[in-house]
């Protein structure tokens, strides 16, 4: 009898000694309760979308050219995603950091809305010109599918974004040619003294 119970304290000792508590929460410094990210398309296939999310993990989602859902959603992002992002987000200076970033022609532009308990927060430029975490943030909505759970949504979705809309082109009467049309040439229409008495 006393052997059986050494051996279930030893296995009740074992099975405690593996199991480790979940890790607290990292501290929200900001007062985050909302994110919204948004990126445009590219030369190459860079997606349009818009994401919105909050503390509550409630999502919407907003999906054009060459992203993976197209259309408008609704949903939940996971907790992970969104501790990730609070963790990211604590690592910044909002208060010092610029507004607006670098914007080169041939990356996606990124934008950002943090809204704080000090207010909202604007973040716009070029994806490799942002700093690191919101990178971070925007990569990890962009590549990993499965932080988001969504469904279709019956009615549009209005972001307060606007990097995800494509841009419309201009209006006919100021598009304008700069150059004239290239015309053939033949050796016939050359002057005389381009031709060559070989020719």
């Amino acid at each position: 009898m006393l052997i059986r119970l050494q051996l279930l304290l030893t296995v009740v000792g074992v099975l405690c000694s593996t199991c480790q508590p979940r890790p607290a929460p990292a501290p929200n410094r900001y007062g985050l309760y909302r994110i919204v990210v948004a990126g445009s398309s590219c030369y190459g296939s860079c997606p349009e979308f818009a994401l919105d999310m909050d503390s509550s993990l409630f999502c919407a989602y907003y999906g054009g050219e060459f992203a993976r859902h197209r259309g408008n959603y609704r949903g939940k992002v996971t907790e992970q995603l969104w501790l990730a992002a609070v963790n990211q987000i604590n690592q910044l200076h909002l208060d010092s950091l610029p507004d607006t970033y670098a914007q080169i022609d041939d990356a996606p532009q990124v934008q950002f809305i943090l809204y704080t308990s000090d207010g909202k927060k604007h973040f716009l430029g070029s994806d490799g010109a942002l700093p690191e975490p919101l990178l971070k943030i925007y990569t990890w909505v962009v590549r990993k599918d499965s932080v988001l759970a969504l469904h279709p949504a019956p009615d549009s979705i209005s972001f307060d974004t606007f990097v995800q809309r494509p841009f419309p082109p201009p209006p006919a009467n100021y598009r304008r040619n700069f150059l004239p049309p290239p015309q053939s040439r033949t050796f016939a229409n050359k002057p005389k003294s381009l031709v060559s008495d070989s020719d």
